[in-house]
C-alpha cells in the first residue's frame, strides 16, 4: 500500500511539472502584448521603443527556456509573479478567489453525490419502474442541456419572474456578508453546476448497481437468507461505489471547466471569473497562475479518488483489480 501511494505521488508530481510546461508554452504562444494589460486603450499612444522597454522590464525579451526556468524557480518559492493589470501579487489574488470556487464546487459535488447515489441505487434495484423511466428521461434531458442555457433559464425564472433568488455575486451589495446571504446567492450556481453533470452520475451508479446485483455472490447471499437491505448496503453498494469514485475523479476537469462558465454567468467571484478577466486583458502572469492552480487541483482530485478506491478495495493498491484468475 505504501509503494502504491508513493508511486501515485511521483506520478502526480510529474503531471504537475508537465502542466507547468504546457501552460507556460501556450500562454506565450498566444497572440497579444502584455503592454495592453498595463496601459489598456492608451496602448496606441506608446512608441515601439516604449513597448520594447516594457517587454525588457518584464523579462519577456529573453529566450523562452530562460523565462520558464526563472518562472518555475519563483513558483517553487511560492511566488507566481505580479498581475500586469493591477500590480497585485498573483498568489494573493488566487488565495482570495479559491474559497469561492471551492465553495461552489464543494456544494455542487455534495449535491451530485447525494442525488446520484440515492437515485442511482433506487433505479438500479427497480429497473423498468416508473421512477426508473422518469429518472432516465430527466438524466438524458440534463445531459443534453447546455449549462449556460440552464443558468439563463433559472435566472429568468427564479431571479426575474419570481424574484426569489439573487442572480449574481456572492453577497448582496452594501450589506454585511452573512452565511444566509451567501447561501441564497449559492443556490442557483450550485444547482446549475450539479445538474449539468448529474445525469452522467445517475446513469453510472444505476448501471453499476444493476451489474453488481446480478452477480453470483449476491444470489448466494440471498440463498443463505441474508436480508436484502444488508446485501444492498454492505455488499452491492460498496462494490458499486468503486467505479463511481474512479469516474468522479476522472470528471473533475469537466467540473472545473463547467465552473468557469457558471462563474462568468453568475458573476461568482472565483477562479473561473478571475481567469476569464485575465484572458480578456492578456494578463499572462495571472493566466499562468490560475492554469497551474487548476492543474494542481485536478491532479489532487484524481489522487484522492485513487486513495478512496484503495480504501474501498485493497486490490487496487496490490495491482490485482481487473485481473482474472486463470483456470
Amino acid at each position: 500500500m505504501g509503494g502504491y501511494l508513493l508511486n501515485r505521488i511521483l506520478q502526480s508530481l510529474i503531471v504537475i511539472f508537465l502542466i507547468s510546461i504546457i501552460s507556460f508554452a501556450l500562454i506565450h504562444a498566444a497572440p497579444g502584448d502584455p503592454a495592453i494589460a498595463i496601459y489598456g486603450p492608451r496602448i496606441q499612444e506608446l512608441r515601439p521603443a516604449d513597448r520594447a522597454r516594457i517587454r525588457e522590464n518584464l523579462g519577456l525579451n529573453r529566450p523562452l527556456p530562460v523565462q520558464y526556468a526563472r518562472w518555475l524557480e519563483r513558483v517553487m518559492h511560492g511566488d507566481l509573479g505580479y498581475s500586469y493589470r493591477t500590480g497585485e501579487p498573483v498568489w494573493n489574488s488566487i488565495v482570495e478567489k479559491v474559497p469561492a470556487t471551492f465553495l461552489l464546487a464543494g456544494v455542487s459535488t455534495l449535491l451530485i453525490l447525494l442525488l446520484s447515489i440515492i437515485l442511482g441505487v433506487l433505479t438500479g434495484i427497480r429497473r423498468n419502474s416508473w421512477l426508473d423511466h422518469l429518472t432516465t428521461v430527466t438524466s438524458l434531458t440534463l445531459v443534453s442541456t447546455p449549462n449556460f442555457w440552464l443558468a439563463l433559464m433559472l435566472i429568468l425564472i427564479f431571479g426575474v419572474w419570481l424574484g426569489w433568488l439573487p442572480t449574481s455575486g456572492m453577497s448582496t451589495i452594501d450589506r454585511h456578508m452573512t452565511a444566509v446571504d451567501v447561501l441564497r446567492h449559492l443556490i442557483l450556481p450550485s444547482i446549475v453546476l450539479a445538474f449539468s453533470h448529474i445525469g452522467y452520475y445517475i446513469r453510472f451508479v444505476r448501471a453499476s448497481v444493476w451489474e453488481q446485483s446480478q452477480l453470483d455472490y449476491v444470489w448466494a447471499l440471498r440463498a443463505r437468507g441474508v436480508r436484502e437491505r444488508t446485501i444492498l448496503f454492505k455488499h452491492v453498494l460498496k462494490n458499486s461505489l468503486l467505479p463511481f469514485v474512479n469516474y468522479l475523479g476522472v470528471t473533475i476537469p469537466v467540473m472545473l471547466s463547467g465552473a468557469v462558465v457558471i462563474e462568468a454567468v453568475f458573476a461568482w467571484p472565483g477562479l473561473g471569473q478571475f481567469s476569464v478577466e485575465a484572458a480578456t486583458t492578456r494578463d499572462y502572469s495571472v493566466l499562468m497562475g490560475t492554469i497551474l492552480m487548476a492543474g494542481i487541483v485536478i491532479v489532487l482530485g484524481n489522487f484522492l479518488a485513487d486513495v478512496a478506491c484503495m480504501y474501498l478495495d485493497p486490490r487496487v493498491a496490490a495491482g490485482q483489480l481487473g485481473k482474472e484468475v486463470k483456470a
